[in-house]
């Protein structure tokens, strides 16, 4: 197989499976929602956390990034209790796809999960 028809072949998995990701960064968003006595993770967390996904060389390094952040945030508390339902739908999420399509299927499921939460509103 050609480099050009492998290539379409993998968007078309990915393509394929939007509507399970947009699904996903929903339900996040509704997690986001509930969290009345927590601050909600601001723009520039939710940019970063897409810069990250796009820097990373494997899910592993994100996952490990996230539960950084975390652990990070101290008496901040925009990201307690948020990574492991994110690193969770992160596992889902590569569940989908073969291991080669992992990391780009998550980094849109991230993008979409920023494009949500700004459309929530809660995220300034």
């Amino acid at each position: 197989m050609n480099e050009l028809m492998e290539f379409k072949r993998q968007k078309d998995i990915l393509d394929g499976h939007t509507p399970v990701l947009i699904g996903k960064a929903d339900s996040f968003v509704d997690l986001l929602k509930k969290r009345k006595s927590f601050e909600i993770p601001n723009k520039r967390q939710f940019t970063g956390l897409v810069e990250a996904g796009q820097k990373a060389a494997c899910v592993e390094e994100l996952k490990l990034f996230i539960r950084y952040k975390e652990a990070k945030q101290g008496t901040s508390r925009q990201w307690n209790g948020l990574a492991q339902p994110l690193v969770h739908m992160i596992d889902e999420v590569c569940a989908l796809v073969e291991p080669e399509l992992q990391l780009p299927l998550v980094q849109r499921f991230l993008g979409y999960l920023m494009w949500d939460a700004h459309a929530y509103g809660g995220v300034k």
